[in-house]
């Protein structure tokens, strides 16, 4: 379980016959032979509570499938679609071991990891201006998209941390800085706070070098909504006049630190603050100019516009997997030549790909945790909020890019939702003995 973690952060992946094989698939792979083993060991193999969720995975995988198969070069593109659907099977075995092999502890012990490991090289490849710590330029064939980019006018690039994309990099805190949040409640440890400061601290500095404006944004309300939830009931309506040594001295050495630094780098501050700007000018200028934009918002309102005219054109049977980057040149929208790429929604790409029963099983599969959530709306557990928080940004994030068509995040999307899944799961059953108990004359 520990190597499929941290697998997640080496996007690397090779092409073995009829499969592509990515960097996680390794430990997974020694994971399902072992499940196998011992379900022959047993002489028994049982999936419990399976329920409607369930069935949309199996829809999804099946739908999928027949859609490639009759689809437009099936054999290239079934390569692709194996190692995606192979990140499923992902989320049916982290719902039925949650709590078990990866507990609460250990999701919340990789998030501090994981987000630490990727802020800390992200910013050290801006003060470097080099490509330190991205694993796809050590290994294989360089992507193109690896170089630190001047953004407008500046010297300000995007860091890419090991994922290898800024996207990818603002997405995984996003996704996961709500659990460092939240860790206090499952770790009783006075000096915690101090690491969830710096962490929050390190994460904010690492998602504006990103430069990415929507998991900018995102990360914004995300954090707001973590921290007035957090506080909400933490602040006295009294002025307490006696404060910790400890919290005392910890506060003054992190504003030195934030004052020193903002001297020393005032430079670069300001071309950080200027790519900012420059990326978040250029998206209300495309919003104002539709059609006409070169990249951003307006891009991405054509290629949606022209996913829902070839899906009207064949709302039941789709184009196949990956097929829908084949579909600009018969609809009438402008997607400049650098965007001609499937659409930048997935919501849309199941439209496309799989018609319109693809599409209603990945809305049931991803909304149904929500429904669930809304069940347990009333318990008082930080850990429930953390998660609602995760996979809604998960959902922004899938409306937006297309990293959730690459096995290489797709399989962390499928871990999360699958932890929620198992994480309700083991909380609604502890609590019906109470329930019915609370019901006994």
């Amino acid at each position: 379980m520990v190597g499929v973690l941290f697998a997640f952060l080496v996007p690397l992946n090779t092409n073995i016959g009829p499969f592509k094989i990515v960097t996680w698939n390794i430990p997974a792979l020694a994971l399902l032979f072992w499940i196998s083993l011992r379900g022959i060991n047993r002489q028994r193999f049982r999936l419990s509570n399976f329920d409607l969720w369930d069935y949309s995975i199996l829809g999804i995988s099946f739908i999928y499938l027949i859609m490639t198969l009759i689809g437009y070069d099936p054999i290239a593109n079934l390569m692709f679609l194996n190692s995606w659907l192979f990140c499923l099977l992902l989320a049916f075995y982290f719902r039925r071991t949650y709590g078990k092999v990866l507990t609460p502890q250990m999701l919340i012990v990789f998030a501090f990891i994981s987000v630490g490991i990727e802020s800390i090289i992200g910013i050290t490849q801006q003060i470097t201006s080099s490509e330190i710590g991205n694993i796809s330029v050590y290994f294989g064939q360089t992507p193109e998209t690896t170089a630190l980019r001047s953004i407008g006018d500046t010297d300000m690039g995007r860091v890419h941390g090991t994922l290898g994309t800024g996207n990818l990099v603002g997405s995984w805190i996003c996704m996961f800085t709500p659990f460092i949040i939240y860790s206090s409640s499952y770790f009783k440890n006075r000096k915690l706070s101090i690491g969830i400061s710096t962490m929050v601290l390190i994460s904010i500095i690492t998602i504006l070098l990103t430069i990415s404006r929507f998991n900018i944004a995102l990360f914004v309300c995300v954090l707001g909504f973590s921290l007035y939830h957090y506080y909400r009931n933490k602040i006295s309506t009294r002025i307490r006049l006696k404060l910790k040594i400890a919290s005392f001295l910890f506060v003054a050495t992190l504003i030195s630190i934030a004052a020193i630094t903002t001297i020393k780098y005032w430079k670069e501050i300001g071309l950080m603050r200027e790519a900012i700007e420059f990326r978040f000018s250029d998206t209300f200028e495309e919003a104002n100019k539709e059609g006409l934009g070169s990249s951003g918002l307006a891009a991405r309102m054509e290629m949606n516009k022209g996913a829902l005219q070839a899906f009207l054109r064949s709302p039941i049977i789709g184009v196949g997997f990956k097929n829908s980057r084949w579909i600009w040149p018969t609809v009438d929208a402008y997607v400049p030549k650098g965007w001609v790429f499937q659409p930048h929604n997935l919501y849309m790409i199941m439209l496309v790909e799989g018609g319109i029963f693809l599409f209603i099983f990945y809305v049931m599969f991803t909304l149904l945790p929500f429904y669930r959530m809304w069940q347990l709306r009333r318990v008082n557990d930080p850990l429930l909020i953390a998660f609602f928080l995760s996979l809604s940004s998960a959902m922004g994030i899938q409306m937006i890019y297309i990293t959730f068509t690459s096995p290489t995040f797709t399989a962390v999307y499928m871990m999360m939702q699958g932890c929620a899944m198992g994480y309700m799961d083991q909380y609604l059953k502890n609590e019906e003995p109470s329930e019915k108990h609370a019901i006994t004359p």
